[in-house]
């Protein structure tokens, strides 16, 4: 006789779909659900597999259970997987269906540069005017993956000698360039 098993899992419903919840940006490597089973035959031996719509997205070790996915979690391109997992003793098998949510992680603006070299010319004060100033001596770029407003603001040593419009990144002299000063 055969008694079919039944998947172990940490309190789960037949009914309704196991809910697993990453943060973005988990890496592939990372095991995000261990399925368990057990069947009532002394000495079946049980083997996992994956099935269903995002199936394919995803690899299981076919004797540990350990689901990963097949590339970094990124909540911009895709925030949710459906899939089932199977375990089987070759005769048998039954099915848990299983539902992977990507939570957004804010992540942090990127300069479109990482460094720039900037030359401005000498303009002696005795010989600049009042347009002379204040004119862009760099614009800064950044961009966000999650589309939030950017703001620019300066530090560093000399930082206090420019101004930078912080919703643009228009970066200006506050005075004359000035080599002697």
């Amino acid at each position: 006789v055969n008694y079919s098993h039944v998947i172990a899992a940490d309190s789960w419903d037949l009914i309704a779909p196991k809910l697993i919840t990453i943060p973005e940006n988990t890496v592939e490597s990372t095991v995000l659900y261990t399925a368990q089973a057990a069947d009532a035959d002394a000495g079946d031996v049980l083997s996992y597999s994956l099935v269903g719509a995002d199936a394919s997205e995803l690899n299981i070790d076919s004797s540990t259970g350990d689901i990963r996915l097949n590339s970094s979690s990124d909540y911009e391109s895709r925030s949710r997987y459906e899939f089932q997992v199977i375990a089987s003793d070759g005769a048998l098998q039954d099915t848990l269906d299983v539902v992977l949510e990507i939570l957004d992680v804010n992540e942090a603006p990127k300069f479109n540069s990482s460094s720039e070299v900037i030359s401005v010319d000498e303009v002696p004060v005795h010989e600049s005017s009042i347009d002379d100033l204040p004119s862009v001596v760099y614009s800064a770029s950044a961009s966000d993956e999650d589309n939030d407003t950017l703001l620019y603001s300066l530090g560093g040593t000399d930082g206090s000698l420019l101004t930078i419009d912080a919703s643009t990144g228009a970066v200006t002299l506050k005075e004359s360039a000035d080599y002697e000063t």
